[in-house]
């Protein structure tokens, strides 16, 4: 073998603790491998739903006026209807069973 650009031969106790290390390596990696035969983690299985795109936070001017817009229109409505039709608090007792004493 070479160091540093020298042959030198190893000493017998250098080739005993080379052995060795194998050995223990090699035992090693059948224990853990027993290990992991015990424990078997499972595959986590992902239904495939798809997947929405991220919507911005910010709507542009026109877009959010028009929503505005039919928010008004709606709450008019309600309250063109509510007008026409006001309902009386003597029916509303009347309804509900509520008698002043």
């Amino acid at each position: 073998m070479f160091l540093l650009g020298k042959h030198y031969e190893p000493c017998k106790s250098c080739e005993v603790l080379r052995t060795q290390l194998g050995l223990v390596n090699d035992e090693n990696k059948r224990l853990l491998d027993t290990i992991l035969d015990f424990v078997k983690p499972e595959a986590i299985q992902q239904s495939a739903t798809p997947i929405e795109p991220i919507k911005p936070k910010a709507v542009a001017w026109r877009i959010r006026q028009g929503l505005l817009e039919q928010e008004d229109r709606q709450k008019a409505r309600i309250l063109k209807e509510m007008e026409s039709s006001p309902i009386k608090v003597d029916d509303l007792e009347k309804e509900l069973n509520i008698n002043e004493s």
